[in-house]
């Protein structure tokens, strides 16, 4: 984009007088261009008027910006393991952009742009890395073969919290599985055992073993029960770990007929560690029905707060 600016579209919108009209100008009247243009220029002349005192105030009040209170070299080193753990298990690993395409967690599942930070020219700030990577997937997909990925990526998300040192932004291991439909449930079964596997092997590297594993029934397609029950007995004879099948009837269509919770214990507290499930994205993306995909988040930087504190209270024992 050239230095210079056409003011012509401020211009008209400086005519307008009321708020509906003035959305409508901006959402339905302006190409992705102009609007870009128009927000950048907006934004360059309000900054103009600030000092750089100004923006260390803006800074000490802005929670978004502020920065993790994580023994940065525990969780650095919890990151390098799992992806390791993941690279060992053949698992395509991949380094997300801190940018995603805008519309990237809104577009495929049911979450509020506005707890999303968008950010100009088409993007957002990366809130959750399995939409990034489904994205990727599908813009490169081989579509008759089962694809495996894994991240470690820092994601921040808008909303307040009322979770005592509760950070908008935190390091999270995410793992995507996008493939055909096989028939059986072929493709579910074994891309959840790889998930469930990868994640039970490092939980139990770190000295936090697996205590169960949560299958949960979304019944929010027609085979949602026998898809998870399927899963259900296929885990049970391939690992050893207990599976718990839990049928709900709470509303929920982020995922689509199974999710999963990986549960482990700190201090004699169950906590639900990572969890995943099947998601309708690469259907979405690619327009085939049988598109699967299968993702799973893993919270490293509240298990790094998790296993600080319990070695905290071990060495005053």
């Amino acid at each position: 984009m050239s230095g210079k600016t056409d003011n012509n579209w401020i211009q008209r919108l400086a005519g307008e007088e009321s708020t509906p009209a003035i959305i409508d100008f901006l959402v339905n009247q302006l190409d992705g261009s102009s609007l870009n243009s128009l927000l950048l220029e907006v934004f360059s002349q309000r900054l103009k008027q600030e000092t750089p005192a100004d923006l260390l105030r803006r800074y000490k009040n802005n929670r978004l910006v502020q920065p993790s209170c994580a023994d940065l070299l525990r969780l650095r080193r919890l990151e390098m393991d799992f992806l390791e753990m993941a690279a060992q298990k053949q698992i395509a690993l991949i380094e997300l952009s801190t940018a995603a395409a805008a519309g990237t967690c809104s577009l495929m599942g049911p979450v509020h742009q506005h707890k999303i930070l968008t950010a100009l020219r088409q993007t957002e700030v990366l809130a959750d890395a399995t939409n990034s990577m489904a994205l990727h997937d599908a813009s490169i997909a081989q579509r008759k073969e089962m694809r495996h990925y894994a991240t470690a990526a820092r994601l921040l998300r808008t909303p307040l919290s009322a979770v005592k040192g509760h950070s908008p932004h935190f390091l999270a291991g995410c793992l995507l599985s996008a493939g055909p439909d096989k028939g059986d449930f072929i493709f579910e079964k074994q891309s959840l055992l790889l998930h469930l596997q990868l994640l039970a092997d490092f939980l139990q590297q770190t000295g936090n073993p697996v205590t169960r594993f949560k299958l949960i029934i979304r019944n929010n397609i027609d085979h949602a029960e026998r898809l998870t029950k399927a899963c259900a007995d296929f885990m049970a004879t391939s690992q050893s770990t207990p599976v718990d099948l839990i049928n709900t009837d709470s509303p929920h269509d982020y995922y689509k007929g199974c999710q999963f919770k990986v549960c482990i214990k700190i201090d004699g507290n169950e906590i639900e560690i990572a969890d995943g499930g099947f998601t309708d994205w690469s259907a979405l993306l690619l327009q085939d029905k049988k598109q699967r995909t299968l993702i799973s988040g893993l919270g490293l930087e509240y298990l790094c707060h998790l296993t600080a504190q319990d070695a905290q209270r071990k060495s005053h024992i």
